[in-house]
């Protein structure tokens, strides 16, 4: 039946199963590029074009009710906190006085004797442990009102360089590492029924129809298969505990977020005791006055407030610190939400479940990535329209010339 077909044209007619798979790897590979970008810092993809909407989705569908702001500090590691800023805190503790004295009334302060100067210094190293411990306890036991994990994590993935994209895609690498070799094995069996039809009916359209076809039904089964995916908690973990709930986060958002007044409140009633001796505060009063007095309180306030912020600046406490963030979202992701538990009639079987596996509960990780791929289908599929119209097109000319 096709004895008229030289060798060379029936060697690439033998190909029609490799280019299918050679299609069905390009388009995958295409649809993964396009969707969630190059590289952690793209600025493009179908994701990062709606980088608010995706943050948002992905907050309420993937980390919603799993993470504590009591928790969250709890495992930062209050004890901890505590030594290490007051280890940073005391070397400069002088200069923080002074800083604090020489703002409005340096001439005062310059010609003060050594030995009042003493009484300062004195009293304010005897109480920084107290100031500090009593600081960090207080903190704590208001944490709920001051951060809120949501508003953290939404700002800094908004603002962030990272790619919501990529992040999207760390969260799902398993499944998309997998799409381009998917895609090829899909891609050839289609390929292998195109070549069967070919023989049965060889018209020029057939190879442009076939082709585009097989871009369309690999891409299409490629990411259907995502449906069932489970989000790798470690790496969704990470990139929380290194971008969003770092440490040096937490503490910028305590001491300069919504609720940082509050915070300085609290900063300033446990570091007023320095300069609050009777004696210390009726000389201070007597010789810069009352408002000199509350001025030099508010500098106090503010000089401590800078230090402990500082503190946080170091990289083996911050990496310590942000380890056992990580491990704490980590657990925290793979439990079902308080929410889910709370509305659940059997909460203790859920819960034996839950211990048994690592990865999220499927059924809020099926509503997002169904929300990825209604955003990528209907720019996806034209592409993979055109991908194997030009493969169809190529491919027949190359026959009709060889």
């Amino acid at each position: 039946m096709f004895e008229y077909l030289p060798s060379n044209q029936w060697l690439l007619t033998l190909c029609i199963p490799l280019v299918g798979a050679v299609i069905g790897w390009v388009t995958n590979t295409l649809s993964s590029l396009l969707t969630y970008g190059a590289n952690s810092t793209s600025r493009w993809g179908l994701i990062q074009l709606k980088q608010t909407y995706f943050t948002q989705l992905f907050y309420q569908q993937i980390l919603h009710g799993h993470l504590s702001s009591t928790q969250l500090y709890e495992h930062m590691g209050p004890e901890k906190m505590v030594k290490h800023i007051i280890q940073s805190i005391r070397p400069r503790l002088d200069s923080i006085i002074d800083d604090a004295m020489e703002k409005d009334h340096d001439i005062f302060w310059e010609n003060l004797p050594i030995t009042v100067k003493n009484r300062f210094y004195a009293r304010a190293h005897k109480l920084l442990p107290r100031i500090i411990d009593d600081l960090i306890e207080d903190i704590g036991d208001s944490i709920d009102r001051l951060i809120k994990p949501e508003q953290i994590i939404l700002k800094k993935l908004t603002s962030s360089e990272m790619s919501i994209g990529w992040i999207i895609k760390q969260a799902y690498i398993d499944e998309v590492q997998k799409l381009p070799i998917r895609g090829l094995l899909i891609g050839y069996i289609l390929g292998l029924g195109l070549l069967a039809t070919w023989f049965l009916s060889p018209h020029w359209t057939l190879l442009i129809g076939g082709y585009s076809a097989i871009a369309m039904i690999s891409l299409w089964f490629g990411q259907s298969s995502f449906t069932n995916a489970k989000p790798h908690t470690l790496n969704i973990s990470g990139i929380l505990a290194t971008n969003a709930l770092s440490p040096l986060s937490v503490v910028n958002t305590l001491l300069t977020g919504s609720n940082g007044k509050h915070t300085y409140s609290l900063i300033k009633k446990h570091s007023s005791p320095i300069i609050e001796q009777a004696s210390l505060r009726a000389f201070t009063q007597l010789t810069i006055g009352p408002s000199g007095y509350a001025a030099v309180k508010h500098q106090l306030t503010k000089n401590i407030r800078n230090a402990y912020a500082e503190a946080f600046n170091d990289t083996r406490f911050s990496d310590a610190q942000r380890q056992r963030i990580e491990t704490y979202i980590a657990q925290s992701i793979a439990q079902p939400s308080s929410q889910n538990l709370a509305n659940s009639p059997v909460q203790n079987t859920t819960s034996q479940l839950s211990t048994k596996t690592p990865n999220i509960k499927n059924a809020s990780s099926a509503l997002f990535i169904q929300q990825v791929k209604n955003t990528q289908m209907p720019v996806l599929l034209p592409i993979a329209f055109l991908v194997g119209s030009f493969a169809g097109i190529t491919l027949q000319l190359l026959i009709w010339n060889a």
